[in-house]
Formats: structure tokens, C-alpha cells, sequence
């Protein structure tokens, strides 16, 4: 993780279309992620991106395949995808931050 944001209260409200608490919880960690200049926006953005995919109903989003139960061997690919976004150099760092998050995101899915 680059950004020392916990994510699994977000997650478990997420997995509970806990829409409300998602967005407390998230609104408690924007000072954080805001600090952390680009990077945290782009992170910051991602999630607010989930969020705003499963409040819109969005019917072929990752979040909804994930919420679904995609198995493991389903999400590897795309996590593995993020990564490697997420770790080269020349990308914005604003793209890099919200490619983490997703990278973090579905990993905590893969995990459970």
C-alpha cells in the first residue's frame, strides 16, 4: 500500500451497499489522501468512483462484477493489470493514485 489508508471498514461497507457509511468513512480519510498532493486525488477519485458506480446502479462496472462474486481467478488478471499501471514511472502520478486504489480494492476482495 502506498498511501497508509486502511481500507477494510471501506470494503466492508461497500460489500454491504452500506452507501452511507462508505462516504463517512471515506470524508474522514480526505484530509489524508488530499495531503498526499496528486497521488491521493487520483486514490481519492477511484474511490469516490466505486462509490458513485454502485449508488448509479452501473450494470457493467468492475464494482458490480466484483459485488457479484467474480471468483478469484476472475480478478487476478485485472489486479495484476492496476499493478502495473500503478508502478510505472511515467504515468501521472493522479493516475498512479487511482490505480493503487483499485489495486488495493480488489486485492481485499481476492483476499477474503
Amino acid at each position: 500500500m502506498l498511501l497508509e489508508v486502511e481500507l477494510s471498514e471501506f470494503i466492508k461497507n461497500i460489500k454491504q451497499k452500506n452507501l452511507k457509511n462508505a462516504k463517512s468513512w471515506l470524508e474522514s480519510k480526505r484530509p489524508e489522501l488530499e495531503s498526499a498532493g496528486n497521488f491521493g486525488k487520483g486514490y481519492l477519485l477511484a474511490l469516490n468512483g466505486i462509490i458513485a458506480s454502485i449508488e448509479e446502479n452501473q450494470e457493467f462496472s468492475l464494482v458490480k462484477k466484483i459485488l457479484n462474486g467474480d471468483s478469484k481467478e476472475e480478478l487476478s488478471p485485472i489486479a495484476k493489470d492496476f499493478k502495473r499501471r500503478m508502478n510505472q514511472k511515467f504515468r501521472p502520478e493522479e493516475e498512479r493514485g487511482f490505480d493503487s486504489a483499485w489495486f488495493e480494492v480488489i486485492q481485499k476482495f481476492i483476499e477474503e
